[in-house]
């Protein structure tokens, strides 16, 4: 007695084979390109946040210029994607950089420039400077003096031009430090506060690595944004 068969036939290998081989050349490519650029824009978002939490930002302009080349093509192993900032600035504080001034000075703003109280510039000047005291708007402040002599005649024939000129700036020698200063009060007895201070040459950035903590935030992301992504194109294909 003839013992009876058994037949196994198996359906749909040839389409399975194909899908495999079309994802193995391009669906994985897709979604590696859709992880780095999806990583780069997020850090994109998470640095533009750093940057509004650990700067004085006068304005939208360095946020903006925080900017993202998407990677391109399907080699996986050339393929990148780049965040980067185009002002040098940002270099600067992510490295805690010196600054050398390119005249005789580099400015540097006290707490008055920006509006905060006197002596409060030892915690760290928080404000932006105010539009009004920004240095490229104060104009020439190189005071005729005349014939006076000695610093302090020098720095009085300054303060009393100010206050005719109607300007109220002037640029004095106090001891071995120079500065702008705004003149207030009267022509008898009048103060002056520092608006800028001119005594460097070169000056020390201080240390804020936005992009590194940025990185610290958003590469832990990869994973899931990985998985995101080949999920998607198994879900086309």
């Amino acid at each position: 007695m003839a013992k009876p068969s058994l037949r196994i036939e198996l359906k749909g290998i040839n389409e399975l084979q194909q899908a495999l081989e079309k994802a193995s050349k391009k669906a994985v490519a897709y979604a590696a390109r859709e992880t780095l650029n999806t990583l780069a824009f997020k850090g994109r978002e998470i640095w533009q946040g750093e940057m509004r939490q650990a700067l004085t930002l006068r304005n939208p302009f360095t946020e903006r210029r925080a900017l993202v080349e998407r990677a391109q093509g399907f080699q996986i192993k050339t393929m990148e994607a780049r965040l980067g900032h185009t002002e040098q600035y940002m270099e600067q504080l992510e490295h805690g950089k010196s600054v050398r001034a390119n005249e005789q000075f580099r400015p540097i703003p006290t707490e008055h420039a920006a509006g905060q109280a006197k002596g409060s510039l030892a915690g760290g000047r928080k404000r932006a400077v105010r539009p009004k005291n920004v240095i490229t708007k104060l104009g020439n402040l190189k005071a005729k003096v005349g014939n006076a002599k000695g610093r302090k005649a020098r720095n009085a024939r300054a303060v009393q031009q100010a206050i005719r000129s109607g300007k109220r700036l002037a640029l004095l020698h106090l001891d071995k430090r120079q500065g702008i200063y705004r003149v207030m009060g009267g022509k008898k007895n009048p103060t002056i506060r520092k608006l800028y201070d001119l005594t460097k040459r070169v000056t020390p950035k201080p240390k804020i690595p936005t992009l590194q903590r940025t990185l610290d935030k958003v590469l832990p992301l990869g994973p899931a944004i990985a998985l995101e992504a080949l999920e998607k194109q198994f879900a086309r294909l």
